[in-house]
């Protein structure tokens, strides 16, 4: 068989799992903003710390952002193959299609 087939159930599986993914690391980012070091000693130790928080915090929320952009693209490819497909199927069953058959 020549070219290929969208596999739409697989993709709608992996747009449902990387959403979850993207949840979950948001989640872990947002657990970074309510981090309190409290006194931890002299010398900035607690400021340090909050400044690696914040840096783990913008550097998982921007992955769970291109994670969540990810998973809205394969859902878009997703929607277009589907309606890609449709479309073919109504060329050949319908018979008053635009996309084909006797008229």
């Amino acid at each position: 068989m020549d070219g290929y087939e969208a596999n739409i159930p697989y993709l709608a599986d992996k747009v449902g799992r990387y959403k979850g993914l993207s949840d979950t690391i948001g989640g872990i980012a947002d657990g970074f903003s309510s981090c309190a070091a409290g006194e931890l000693g002299p010398g900035g130790i607690a400021a340090a710390l909050q400044g690696l928080a914040d840096d783990w915090r913008d550097g998982l929320s921007s992955m769970a952002d291109r994670i969540g952009n990810m998973a809205h693209g394969v859902s878009q490819v997703s929607s277009n193959y589907q309606a890609m497909e449709d479309a073919g199927r109504r060329a050949f069953t319908d018979p008053y299609s635009t996309y084909g058959g006797p008229h």
